[in-house]
């Protein structure tokens, strides 16, 4: 499967753009995804936190040594739990992936 999505890498601050179902509960599904793929080792070791940019589109801020293994709890819940799940971008800047979020919220 293959993403078609902006990538900037250039800071070590990792945002992802995501679309979700609106009321989606995304940090405790990411959470607990988490804790399902690699134990509390995996758990503590990825820290992340959610931006929510409005009721459908949310920013996960991860480190970039975690942001892999935060894709890869994306894709276990778009393929098991939510189908409605999709990544929009991923950048090391947070005001360039705000822009790319607003143009696809703007799109609708």
């Amino acid at each position: 499967m293959k993403f078609k999505i902006p990538i900037d890498l250039k800071e070590r601050r990792r945002y992802v753009c995501v679309r979700h179902p609106e009321g989606y509960p995304l940090l405790d599904k990411t959470r607990k995804t988490l804790m399902i793929i690699g134990g509390l080792k995996c758990l503590s070791y990825s820290k992340i936190s959610v931006i929510n940019l409005n009721r459908e589109i949310s920013v996960i801020r991860a480190s970039e040594s975690s942001v892999k293994a935060v894709l890869t709890a994306l894709l276990i819940l778009k393929y098991t739990e939510c189908s409605e799940i999709d990544v929009i971008g991923l950048s090391g800047n947070l005001r360039k992936i705000k822009e790319v979020c607003s143009r696809i919220h703007d799109k609708k």
